[in-house]
């Protein structure tokens, strides 16, 4: 049994989304009651939010979505549907709970079916619409991950992505880099930042998982060039210039061989340091350190014959403590 990365939105009927169902379907609702029309829910899974704030939030920019499902479901006519569908209209004719923690019992994976479309309009690229316009003047980090799924989901399917003889990860580290790192929406994404978020996230863990520069480049521009044709993305043009520098793959490749290089020697005087102090502990378990001590000895200073005694006699020391010693 494994948790889901959704939450699960349950919407029910109030009255005057019943009131509608019997004047569109009167033949079907006659035989049905208030009770059995008010208890008639449909699921829709959200992105997760461990926060009930954010749902609400996406609930609210994505209301006409899940009201037009509900309609749907009574009549596939939209012309009969009421003409607001937006979220004030929303909160009148329906109900709603939002649960967090959900689990999948079954061990087949999951799988989606055909895409619904109500109205006659799917946007092109839907998650671009519901997700991209939660930013506001940072990145919610819940958020930003649900959108780079929600983008490479869509990008594995696209014929660039098909066109790729590799498929190494490298783009997804560098849009992780500009959220997590840089605070930054892709949105906001231009050349110089792209640079950055390359060359900083492949230093940061490029050279763990065997990436190389050049099926990277390869898999960012094909990225780029999927998001130019798909949504006319304006910075793509700048960053597909960048990504064609000459050079660039092993400009890639050989900051990661340092990055790599650095983290192999930090690694080995780490492990210097652990054999030391291992070493250092084993002899203090062992009471062999004890022996291997000798004991302090402050050494006075040696009198000649003739000097005053050290005792404050007045006498020399040959005819004082010498003699008695």
């Amino acid at each position: 049994m494994r948790r889901v990365n959704r939450c699960a939105l349950v919407v029910r009927p109030s009255q005057p989304f019943v009131d509608w169902v019997r004047q569109v379907d009167r033949d079907y609702a006659a035989g049905l009651s208030d009770e059995d029309l008010l208890a008639s829910d449909e699921v829709f899974l959200t992105p997760l939010f461990h926060v009930p704030e954010d749902t609400e939030e996406y609930l609210e920019k994505n209301a006409t979505r899940v009201f037009e499902a509900m309609l749907h479901r009574w009549c596939y006519d939209p012309r009969k549907w009421p003409k607001e569908r937006g979220w004030g209209v929303f909160q009148e004719w329906l109900n709603y709970e939002v649960a967090v923690d959900l689990h999948d019992l079954p061990a087949a994976p999951l799988r989606h079916g055909e895409r619904a479309s109500y109205g006659g309009k799917e946007p092109e690229f839907e998650f671009w619409e519901s997700v991209l316009d939660d930013y506001e003047e940072q990145v919610h980090h819940v958020r930003s991950e649900v959108w780079s799924d929600g983008l490479f989901r869509e990008f594995e399917g696209s014929p660039e992505a098909n066109a790729l003889q590799t498929r190494v990860g490298g783009a997804r580290l560098v849009l992780d880099y500009v959220h997590v790192y840089r605070n930054e929406p892709f949105s906001e994404i231009n050349a110089e930042l792209l640079e950055d978020a390359m060359f900083s996230a492949l230093q940061l863990r490029g050279f763990e998982i065997g990436l190389d520069g050049a099926s990277i480049v390869e898999e960012l521009k094909a990225l780029f060039g999927y998001v130019q044709r798909v949504v006319d993305f304006e910075p793509a043009d700048a960053c597909l210039e960048l990504l064609k520098r000459e050079g660039l793959s092993a400009e890639l490749d050989a900051a990661m061989q340092e990055a790599a290089d650095k983290h192999a020697a930090n690694k080995r005087a780490r492990k210097a340091d652990e054999e030391r102090l291992a070493a250092g502990q084993a002899l203090l378990a062992s009471g062999l350190w004890a022996g291997l001590q000798k004991p302090f000895v402050v050494r006075e200073p040696e009198l000649g014959r003739n000097d005053p005694c050290a005792c404050g006699s007045g006498k020399k020391y040959k005819r004082c403590c010498l003699t008695v010693s």
